[in-house]
């Protein structure tokens, strides 16, 4: 029902921006009245609130600060707000403490911190205090879909979305995600050229990276000598709970005769879409594992569309094949800052069109495309990014109170 008023009102533009506007200006005055009543509150000058996914998991790159602030010190109060926080309390053995998103709670926790560390927004209705410090991870990287103010012709919805996406700083994974962050965020946001923090886990010494492969192996159930090939579709506004026409029997075939071996293909969905589609007995649902860069790390080959997980997947240099067979429609939804064929990629919008590319696949040509292309979007992972974060932004943010 709410999906047909929702759609009834997007048809009525007069009367949904109409309704926006009465949400802005309700907003706006709701953030005054708590602005001035958070005072009554002092700000903690060693509390962190990490938030990803709108509380979904314990993931991308708010996990990887997380971690390694705990594996530097202890000098921090760790909070992480989940929407069900019950799952998550093993991580109270870490000294981490859970709240609920959106709770009574989570609002003073919000409040209260000195440090915000987010990868999707912020409470619209609460205005950011002088001397915290937001921090926006973002989720994506390599500037490919258009996202924020770009996609919002109306000024109603340019102010709503400011006010949801009013941080100090926000991580860049690249110089062309820097180069568009303005027209997508605004301005008055200072850019952290230092990659993406889930991204240095592809850096680590090989002993720790087998134990991470290791880990995905055992909980997914993963015989040691199958090769592992991740189909990770991006989110759709109009998701079909379906794997978008995969042939899974000819992928696997077709990866046998290219790569060798035996093989096993995991079906990862996005975080904003829920794949509670029947899966094949011949493939492993990843939906619910935990991190999605363990999964890239382990997997020898990625399948994929139009997501970001193909820019992390091949910081790699591993097989990285785009299947979008939903193209001409996924583009009335979304549009792009650069067109899908700059993307090093093979691409295919049929199965016939992925398995050639599969059987065709040339590495030494693959590797070169793929060079080149970090080079012009002015890669900035090094493994290195959650380093440099606690040596520039955090140390020097808990040292000044």
């Amino acid at each position: 029902m709410l999906s047909l008023i929702k759609s009834f009102l997007k048809n009525s533009s007069f009367i949904y921006y109409a309704c926006k506007a009465v949400v802005v200006y309700s907003l706006l005055m709701l953030r005054g009245i708590i602005y001035f009543l958070s005072f009554l509150i002092p700000l903690k000058s060693n509390r962190i609130l990490f938030r990803a996914y709108e509380g979904r998991g314990y993931t991308c790159n708010p996990k990887a600060i997380s971690e390694y602030i705990l594996n530097k010190t202890n000098k921090y109060e760790i909070i992480w707000a989940f929407k069900e926080p019950e799952k998550f309390l093993h991580l109270q053995e870490k000294n981490i403490k859970l709240v609920r998103v959106y709770s009574i709670r989570y609002y003073y926790y919000y409040i209260s911190s000195s440090i915000l560390i987010f990868n999707d927004f912020w409470s619209s209705f609460i205005n950011p205090r002088k001397k915290q410090i937001f921090i926006n991870t973002w989720h994506g990287s390599g500037a490919l879909k258009c996202v924020g103010l770009c996609t919002m012709p109306h000024p109603v919805d340019k102010r709503l979305y400011k006010m949801r996406h009013s941080f100090g700083y926000l991580i860049c994974g690249c110089q062309k995600f820097k180069d568009i962050r303005e027209i997508s965020f605004g301005d008055n946001i200072i850019d952290l050229e230092i990659g993406l923090p889930r991204n240095d886990i592809f850096f680590e010494n090989e002993l720790l990276k087998s134990q991470i492969i290791s880990k995905v192996r055992k909980e997914l159930d993963i015989d040691s000598s199958l090769k592992i090939a991740l189909y990770a579709p991006t989110y759709r506004e109009n998701f079909a709970k379906e794997l978008y026409g995969l042939d899974i029997s000819s992928t696997l075939s077709s990866l046998e005769k290219k790569f060798g071996g035996k093989w096993v293909l995991l079906v990862r969905s996005h975080y904003f879409n829920t794949n509670d589609s029947e899966i094949d007995g011949s493939v492993i649902d990843a939906s619910s594992y935990s991190d999605m860069q363990d999964l890239l790390l382990a997997s020898d080959v990625l399948i994929t569309d139009y997501s970001s997980s193909s820019w992390d997947f091949s910081l790699q240099y591993k097989p990285c094949f785009l299947y979008m067979p939903d193209l001409d429609t996924y583009k009335k939804d979304f549009s792009f800052y650069n067109s899908i064929e700059s993307l090093p990629y093979p691409k295919a919008s049929t199965n016939e069109e992925l398995m050639n590319n599969i059987t065709e696949f040339n590495y030494e040509e693959f590797k070169i495309k793929l060079i080149e292309f970090y080079t012009e979007f002015g890669n900035f992972d090094n493994g290195k990014a959650s380093e440099k974060l606690y040596n520039s932004i955090l140390n020097g943010a808990y040292d000044k109170y």
